[in-house]
């Protein structure tokens, strides 16, 4: 059977990629209110003793910035060549 991940639950593992102190020292995913998330754990110590911090990233935000993009001309310079319909003409310009 399949793991089938919950809503508001979650789960992590230690980082076994960690080459710089600043990586997390656990990472893994979570669900919450039905929104899959990365999760990264750091482990620190302070004036009270050790405690953990973590940061939640969209999984759809990654995969859309990771997303390649199409060769050829891009949405924006598509929009800056197109014709665009104006609401008056140029004789009702007062300048």
């Amino acid at each position: 059977m399949a793991y089938e991940q919950r809503d508001n639950s979650g789960s992590f593992f230690v980082n076994q990629r960690k080459s710089q102190e600043k990586h997390p020292d656990f990472t893994g995913s979570v669900m919450v209110a039905g929104v899959e998330y990365w999760i990264s754990i750091w482990s620190k110590n302070g004036a009270k003793g050790e405690f953990w911090t973590t940061s939640l990233t969209p999984k759809e935000a990654q995969q859309s910035a990771s997303a390649p993009v199409s060769s050829g001309t891009s949405s924006l310079s598509r929009a800056k060549s197109a014709p665009v319909a104006l609401p008056f003409t140029d004789d009702e310009i007062p300048f």
